[in-house]
């Protein structure tokens, strides 16, 4: 039986390698996935066998009905596909733990934290829901325990 992955991922131009290489990767004889991205216009050849679901992601600026829906959205992506995997970054809405999906987190970078002039920590739920983390470079792992440990 395929695992079923579901994949949030943003489409800034800072993401476009990972997006491209991580989309190549996926053996699709092996797991059935699902990817969400927050615009429509993809940077990238679509393979065959991925399906892709655009839904943006929540902004303190949209209207709270506009939020709730992009709330209700995510939960039916979830409680349709029951992905047995699920890979976020922290920016990718506020993601329950549920129905037994693993959750990879990818923290890229600490620039909120390590710019901040307050104690802005925004990566900490992510974090705390994450079975597994996964950090670019050295740099970035020993950023993430200097500032979340």
């Amino acid at each position: 039986m395929k695992k079923k992955i579901l994949i949030f991922t943003r489409c800034s131009w800072t993401y476009v390698n990972f997006r491209k290489d991580l989309i190549e990767k996926i053996d699709t004889q092996k797991f059935i996935t699902h990817i969400v991205f927050d615009k429509t216009n993809y940077r990238f050849k679509k393979k065959d066998n991925i399906k892709y679901h655009h839904i943006p992601f929540l902004n303190p600026g949209n209207s709270l009905f506009r939020n709730l829906s992009i709330m209700y959205k995510i939960f039916i992506l979830i409680l349709e596909t029951k992905p047995d995997i699920i890979h976020k970054t922290y920016y990718n809405y506020n993601l329950k733990k549920q129905y037994k999906s693993k959750v990879v987190l990818t923290v890229f970078d600490l620039w909120h934290e390590k710019n901040s002039k307050t104690f802005y920590r925004p990566k900490e739920y992510s974090l705390s829901i994450s079975d597994h983390i996964v950090c670019p470079s050295i740099s970035t792992k020993n950023d993430l325990f200097i500032n979340y440990t």
